[in-house]
């Protein structure tokens, strides 16, 4: 890999795996539309081997301005808040699914191989004791989840008519720096600083699979360098944590008291995420951090970097006026 095309790299997760990258020295291009979500503090634009392109990733002729010589393809760009796809199912649909076919299409063109960022939100909730495979099948239970399902159909049958070199990886829930503040993590980072009680759905017994972004992205560059074109790849650590004792984590890690604000449970809301990334393991990759160790270090990182998660607050309250006007 000389050469990476990133969409979405001004996003949580792709300006993390962008970071990588330009880390290892490789050459990359990022495609983002500047939405809320997006920030160019998340990557070093000054880096020589990094370009930025704004465009939409539905947008046909965003592709015929790319370099000739880029070689890889990672596919983060999506809209990803789940109580957004419930009040506004019409955007997921568009950029998820319409945005996954424009790369895909791209992909072909160039004959490389691509990456699909996914979810381990397509399996739905698992039930006790159960950890999804990738040969489970896909139980999808908001629009967001449905609509990464979509694209995940879309590229394994472009594998399948096209031979398109399609590598789908399917992560559990992310933390780390510099995470939108609409995510749990960073929000209640947030509010216990302030004193704010922490808004927290039904009992807050919901189980999730926690992987620090450090460890996802670099299951990804293995999914990449080892994996088999047409297959899928999990990416987690295994093991189950409530909401509600991440959040007393949390709290203690800031020498807070944690204040909860129990609210009507999310329509849908899954119980529990829980997959098994033996299938990547058996590549070589495996998780760094533990759950105690991660939220320790993001605590510490959130805690002296308040005036970011300050200026995106601001960031996603203007965004969200525009949209809804509140």
């Amino acid at each position: 890999m000389k050469h990476a095309l990133v969409t979405g790299g001004l996003g949580f997760i792709g300006s993390a795996f962008t970071r990588l990258l330009l880390q290892y020295g490789i050459k990359t291009t990022i495609i983002d539309n500047y939405s809320y979500a997006s920030d160019e503090s998340r990557v070093n634009v000054q880096d020589t081997n990094l370009t930025i392109k704004s465009g939409n990733i539905c947008n046909a002729d965003i592709y015929e301005s790319l370099s000739d010589d880029i070689d890889s393809i990672f596919h983060f760009a999506a809209e990803t808040h789940v109580d957004r796809s419930i009040r506004n199912p019409s955007i997921f649909l568009e950029s998820n699914i319409l945005g996954t076919h424009s790369v895909l299409e791209y992909a072909k063109t160039i004959n490389k191989r691509v990456v699909i960022v996914s979810t381990d939100e397509v399996y739905g909730s698992a039930a006790d004791e159960k950890h999804f495979t990738e040969m489970d099948i896909l139980n999808p239970s908001s629009p967001y989840s449905a609509s990464k399902a979509s694209s995940d159909l879309l590229a394994l049958a472009y594998h399948t008519t096209f031979n398109t070199d399609v590598v789908i990886t399917r992560c559990s829930n992310n933390y780390g720096e510099y995470q939108t503040i609409e995510k749990l993590i960073p929000l209640s980072i947030y509010n216990i600083l302030h004193e704010l009680p922490i808004p927290i759905y039904g009992d807050g017994k919901q189980q999730r699979d926690w992987i620090h972004i450090k460890d996802h992205c670099k299951g990804i560059l293995y999914a990449y360098n080892y994996g088999t074109s047409g297959e899928i790849y999990n990416i987690g650590t295994g093991i189950e944590t409530p909401n509600i004792e991440l959040l007393q984590l949390l709290a203690r890690e800031l020498n807070k008291d944690a204040k909860f604000d129990y609210i009507t449970d999310r329509l849908g809301h899954d119980v529990r995420y829980a997959i098994d990334s033996s299938k990547l393991m058996d590549l070589g990759w495996k998780p760094f951090y533990d759950l105690q160790q991660g939220i320790s270090e993001i605590a510490y990182w959130y805690k002296n970097n308040i005036e970011w998660l300050e200026r995106n607050k601001l960031k996603n309250k203007e965004w969200l006026e525009q949209q809804y006007g509140q």
